[in-house]
């Protein structure tokens, strides 16, 4: 937080930087292309920040780093928590399932993830993909 602009500030930068960092024992150590992205973040939402287009809607960086205005943190439901996933969303990783095909074929696979899964070999093999689907 910048000590000097704290009367005119109208809000914290917040910066998720959990996923970035190598793991040195017990430790967890920031290599040199971490702390680039922690920078860079920084002075993207300076440069909004002082170009007027800061947005405290939606996140500068997605799942990495947004402006949270002073009204959402002191907010009921927020009650002054610093807590950085309270503001920035993770990244989805769920595998999305389609629930219909894996029915209807009794287990087997729905056409649509062998399509993707394979579109690199049917693209090369056309032959192939006929006589496997």
């Amino acid at each position: 937080m910048d000590k000097a602009k704290t009367s005119t500030s109208k809000g914290i930068f917040m910066i998720d930087a959990r996923s970035g960092f190598a793991k040195d024992g017990a430790k967890n150590r920031l290599r040199e292309q971490d702390i680039r992205r922690i920078f860079d973040a920084w002075e993207t939402l300076e440069n909004l920040e002082k170009n007027g287009n800061l947005d405290d809607k939606e996140e500068a960086i997605p799942h990495f780093a947004r402006f949270v205005p002073y009204t959402e943190i002191t907010n009921e439901r927020n009650g002054c928590n610093l807590n950085v996933s309270r503001y920035i969303t993770l990244v989805d990783t769920e595998i999305q399932q389609d629930l219909y095909a894996h029915l209807k074929l009794n287990g087997g696979l729905p056409v649509k993830d062998v399509e993707d899964g394979f579109s690199y070999l049917w693209r090369h093999c056309p032959t192939l993909k006929r006589r496997a689907v």
